[in-house]
Protein backbone atom coordinates (compact mmCIF):
# COMPACT_ATOMS: atom_id res chain seq x y z
CA UNK A 1 0.00 0.00 0.00
CA UNK A 2 1.40 3.34 -1.06
CA UNK A 3 1.22 6.17 1.45
CA UNK A 4 0.37 9.39 -0.35
CA UNK A 5 0.67 12.99 0.82
CA UNK A 6 -3.08 13.10 1.29
CA UNK A 7 -2.86 10.03 3.57
CA UNK A 8 -0.10 11.72 5.58
CA UNK A 9 -2.19 14.88 5.87
CA UNK A 10 -5.23 12.91 7.01
CA UNK A 11 -3.17 11.10 9.65
CA UNK A 12 -1.62 14.37 10.91
CA UNK A 13 -5.02 16.00 10.99
CA UNK A 14 -6.45 13.07 12.99
CA UNK A 15 -3.47 13.13 15.38
CA UNK A 16 -3.72 16.91 15.86
CA UNK A 17 -7.46 16.69 16.56
CA UNK A 18 -6.90 13.85 19.02
CA UNK A 19 -4.16 15.81 20.78
CA UNK A 20 -6.34 18.93 20.87
CA UNK A 21 -9.21 17.00 22.48
CA UNK A 22 -6.79 15.50 25.01
CA UNK A 23 -5.36 18.93 25.86
CA UNK A 24 -8.84 20.41 26.30
CA UNK A 25 -9.90 17.50 28.51
CA UNK A 26 -6.83 17.91 30.71
CA UNK A 27 -7.40 21.66 30.89
CA UNK A 28 -11.04 21.15 31.92
CA UNK A 29 -10.01 18.66 34.60
CA UNK A 30 -7.42 21.08 36.01
CA UNK A 31 -9.96 23.92 35.96
CA UNK A 32 -12.51 21.76 37.79
CA UNK A 33 -9.90 20.72 40.37
CA UNK A 34 -8.90 24.35 40.83
CA UNK A 35 -12.52 25.44 41.38
CA UNK A 36 -13.08 22.56 43.79
CA UNK A 37 -9.94 23.36 45.76
CA UNK A 38 -10.82 27.07 45.97
CA UNK A 39 -14.42 26.45 47.05
CA UNK A 40 -13.38 23.89 49.67
CA UNK A 41 -10.55 26.08 50.99
CA UNK A 42 -12.86 29.08 51.48
CA UNK A 43 -15.61 26.97 53.05
CA UNK A 44 -13.17 25.19 55.39
CA UNK A 45 -11.69 28.49 56.58
CA UNK A 46 -15.15 29.91 57.27
CA UNK A 47 -16.17 26.69 59.00
CA UNK A 48 -13.11 26.80 61.24
CA UNK A 49 -13.53 30.46 62.23
CA UNK A 50 -17.21 31.54 62.13
CA UNK A 51 -18.63 29.04 64.70
CA UNK A 52 -15.61 29.73 66.93
CA UNK A 53 -16.12 33.49 66.65
CA UNK A 54 -19.81 33.15 67.57
CA UNK A 55 -18.94 30.96 70.56
CA UNK A 56 -16.23 33.33 71.79
CA UNK A 57 -18.50 36.34 71.29
CA UNK A 58 -21.09 34.77 73.60
CA UNK A 59 -18.36 33.94 76.12
CA UNK A 60 -17.33 37.57 76.57
CA UNK A 61 -15.17 38.50 73.60
CA UNK A 62 -17.89 40.77 72.22
CA UNK A 63 -17.83 42.77 75.46
CA UNK A 64 -14.04 43.10 75.28
CA UNK A 65 -14.33 44.14 71.63
CA UNK A 66 -16.86 46.89 72.44
CA UNK A 67 -14.79 48.15 75.39
CA UNK A 68 -11.66 48.51 73.28
CA UNK A 69 -13.35 50.24 70.35
CA UNK A 70 -15.39 52.56 72.58
CA UNK A 71 -12.23 53.89 74.19
CA UNK A 72 -10.90 56.94 72.37
CA UNK A 73 -7.31 56.26 73.45
CA UNK A 74 -7.16 52.54 72.57
CA UNK A 75 -4.02 51.59 70.69
CA UNK A 76 -3.84 49.68 67.41
CA UNK A 77 -2.38 46.64 69.20
CA UNK A 78 -5.39 46.53 71.55
CA UNK A 79 -7.79 46.72 68.61
CA UNK A 80 -6.00 43.93 66.76
CA UNK A 81 -6.03 41.73 69.88
CA UNK A 82 -9.75 42.43 70.36
CA UNK A 83 -10.51 41.37 66.79
CA UNK A 84 -8.30 38.26 66.77
CA UNK A 85 -9.72 37.31 70.17
CA UNK A 86 -12.83 36.03 68.40
CA UNK A 87 -10.82 33.15 66.92
CA UNK A 88 -8.77 32.45 70.04
CA UNK A 89 -8.53 28.79 71.05
CA UNK A 90 -7.88 27.93 74.69
CA UNK A 91 -9.62 24.64 75.49
CA UNK A 92 -10.69 21.36 73.90
CA UNK A 93 -14.29 22.58 73.44
CA UNK A 94 -13.11 25.37 71.17
CA UNK A 95 -10.84 22.95 69.34
CA UNK A 96 -13.74 20.57 68.75
CA UNK A 97 -15.95 23.42 67.53
CA UNK A 98 -13.35 24.69 65.07
CA UNK A 99 -12.42 21.22 63.79
CA UNK A 100 -16.06 20.13 63.40
CA UNK A 101 -16.99 23.36 61.61
CA UNK A 102 -14.05 23.02 59.24
CA UNK A 103 -14.83 19.39 58.37
CA UNK A 104 -18.57 19.93 57.85
CA UNK A 105 -17.97 23.03 55.72
CA UNK A 106 -15.27 21.34 53.66
CA UNK A 107 -17.45 18.28 53.22
CA UNK A 108 -20.45 20.40 52.17
CA UNK A 109 -18.40 22.36 49.63
CA UNK A 110 -16.86 19.16 48.30
CA UNK A 111 -20.29 17.59 47.85
CA UNK A 112 -21.60 20.72 46.13
CA UNK A 113 -18.89 20.88 43.47
CA UNK A 114 -18.05 17.18 43.10
CA UNK A 115 -21.01 14.96 42.12
CA UNK A 116 -19.03 11.71 41.89
CA UNK A 117 -20.51 9.32 44.48
CA UNK A 118 -17.25 7.40 44.87
CA UNK A 119 -15.50 10.67 45.69
CA UNK A 120 -18.18 11.50 48.24
CA UNK A 121 -17.54 8.27 50.10
CA UNK A 122 -13.83 9.06 50.10
CA UNK A 123 -14.54 12.52 51.53
CA UNK A 124 -16.72 11.17 54.35
CA UNK A 125 -14.05 8.62 55.28
CA UNK A 126 -11.39 11.35 55.33
CA UNK A 127 -13.65 13.56 57.46
CA UNK A 128 -14.00 10.80 60.06
CA UNK A 129 -10.26 10.27 60.07
CA UNK A 130 -9.52 14.00 60.28
CA UNK A 131 -11.88 14.54 63.23
CA UNK A 132 -10.46 11.64 65.24
CA UNK A 133 -6.89 12.58 64.31
CA UNK A 134 -7.52 16.00 65.86
CA UNK A 135 -9.58 15.10 68.89
CA UNK A 136 -8.00 11.88 70.22
CA UNK A 137 -4.44 13.28 70.56
CA UNK A 138 -5.88 16.51 72.01
CA UNK A 139 -7.92 14.48 74.50
CA UNK A 140 -4.85 12.51 75.60
CA UNK A 141 -2.81 15.69 76.05
CA UNK A 142 -5.60 17.48 77.94
CA UNK A 143 -6.16 14.41 80.12
CA UNK A 144 -2.47 14.09 80.98
CA UNK A 145 -2.28 17.79 81.88
CA UNK A 146 -5.37 17.50 84.11
CA UNK A 147 -3.86 14.52 85.95
CA UNK A 148 -0.62 16.43 86.45
CA UNK A 149 -2.51 19.42 87.89
CA UNK A 150 -4.67 17.31 90.21
CA UNK A 151 -1.60 15.61 91.64
CA UNK A 152 0.35 18.89 91.80
CA UNK A 153 2.96 17.60 89.39
CA UNK A 154 4.91 20.59 88.15
CA UNK A 155 6.27 20.27 84.60
CA UNK A 156 8.96 22.41 83.03
CA UNK A 157 9.25 23.12 79.32
CA UNK A 158 10.80 19.68 78.69
CA UNK A 159 8.03 17.96 80.64
CA UNK A 160 5.38 19.86 78.68
CA UNK A 161 7.09 18.94 75.42
CA UNK A 162 7.17 15.27 76.45
CA UNK A 163 3.42 15.28 77.22
CA UNK A 164 2.61 16.92 73.89
CA UNK A 165 4.92 14.66 71.88
CA UNK A 166 3.61 11.52 73.62
CA UNK A 167 -0.01 12.61 73.14
CA UNK A 168 0.47 13.38 69.46
CA UNK A 169 2.31 10.16 68.60
CA UNK A 170 0.09 7.81 70.61
CA UNK A 171 -3.08 9.71 69.69
CA UNK A 172 -2.36 9.63 65.97
CA UNK A 173 -1.71 5.88 66.13
CA UNK A 174 -4.95 5.26 68.06
CA UNK A 175 -7.03 7.56 65.83
CA UNK A 176 -5.70 5.83 62.73
CA UNK A 177 -6.75 2.42 64.05
CA UNK A 178 -10.15 3.63 65.29
CA UNK A 179 -11.03 5.57 62.13
CA UNK A 180 -10.02 2.66 59.88
CA UNK A 181 -12.20 0.38 61.99
CA UNK A 182 -15.18 2.73 61.77
CA UNK A 183 -14.76 3.30 58.03
CA UNK A 184 -14.36 -0.40 57.34
CA UNK A 185 -17.54 -1.17 59.30
CA UNK A 186 -19.58 1.40 57.38
CA UNK A 187 -17.94 1.45 53.95
CA UNK A 188 -15.84 -1.72 53.69
CA UNK A 189 -18.80 -3.84 52.58
CA UNK A 190 -19.16 -1.78 49.41
CA UNK A 191 -15.51 -2.17 48.40
CA UNK A 192 -13.90 -5.44 47.33
CA UNK A 193 -10.51 -4.27 48.58
CA UNK A 194 -10.95 -1.88 51.49
CA UNK A 195 -8.16 0.67 51.47
CA UNK A 196 -6.66 1.32 54.89
CA UNK A 197 -5.95 5.00 55.54
CA UNK A 198 -2.23 5.28 56.25
CA UNK A 199 -0.80 8.05 58.40
CA UNK A 200 0.84 10.87 56.46
CA UNK A 201 3.32 13.55 57.49
CA UNK A 202 0.69 16.20 56.66
CA UNK A 203 -1.57 14.71 59.38
CA UNK A 204 0.71 16.32 61.97
CA UNK A 205 -0.17 19.82 60.72
CA UNK A 206 -3.33 19.92 62.85
CA UNK A 207 -1.21 19.40 65.99
CA UNK A 208 0.87 22.52 65.33
CA UNK A 209 -1.19 24.40 67.94
CA UNK A 210 0.24 22.14 70.68
CA UNK A 211 3.73 22.71 69.34
CA UNK A 212 3.02 26.45 69.33
CA UNK A 213 1.94 26.18 72.96
CA UNK A 214 5.25 24.59 73.89
CA UNK A 215 7.09 27.31 71.98
CA UNK A 216 5.09 29.97 73.82
CA UNK A 217 6.11 28.48 77.17
CA UNK A 218 9.73 28.69 76.12
CA UNK A 219 9.23 32.46 75.68
CA UNK A 220 10.36 32.53 72.06
CA UNK A 221 9.62 35.97 70.51
CA UNK A 222 6.33 36.24 68.56
CA UNK A 223 5.10 32.86 69.88
CA UNK A 224 1.86 34.38 71.15
CA UNK A 225 1.21 35.94 67.74
CA UNK A 226 1.73 32.52 66.16
CA UNK A 227 -1.12 31.19 68.27
CA UNK A 228 -3.58 33.49 66.51
CA UNK A 229 -3.40 31.37 63.34
CA UNK A 230 -4.61 28.17 65.01
CA UNK A 231 -8.01 28.18 63.18
CA UNK A 232 -6.08 28.40 59.91
CA UNK A 233 -4.39 25.15 60.92
CA UNK A 234 -7.74 23.49 61.60
CA UNK A 235 -9.11 24.64 58.24
CA UNK A 236 -6.57 22.24 56.71
CA UNK A 237 -8.64 19.31 58.01
CA UNK A 238 -11.74 20.51 56.16
CA UNK A 239 -9.72 21.12 53.02
CA UNK A 240 -8.30 17.59 53.07
CA UNK A 241 -11.85 16.26 53.59
CA UNK A 242 -13.50 18.18 50.77
CA UNK A 243 -10.80 17.58 48.14
CA UNK A 244 -10.48 13.80 48.55
CA UNK A 245 -11.05 11.82 45.36
CA UNK A 246 -11.42 8.12 44.64
CA UNK A 247 -8.28 6.76 43.01
CA UNK A 248 -8.88 4.86 39.80
CA UNK A 249 -6.41 2.60 38.04
CA UNK A 250 -6.05 2.64 34.27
Amino acid sequence: MKITNSSNSAFKSFYNQRQEIKDKTEANIKLKESKTATAVAVASLLGATVPLAIYNAKKGKMGEFKDVFQKTDSKLKEKVNAITGFVEVKDIKQIGLSVTGSILAGLGAGFAVDKNKENRTKKVKEGIYGFLNCMIPMGIIAGAEDIAQKHNVKTNILGKAAIVAGGIVSGMFISNKVSNGINKAFFGKDESNFEQRQMKLSDTIVHADDIIGVIAMSKVPFAKQMGKVIPLIYSHVGYETGTQEHKTTV
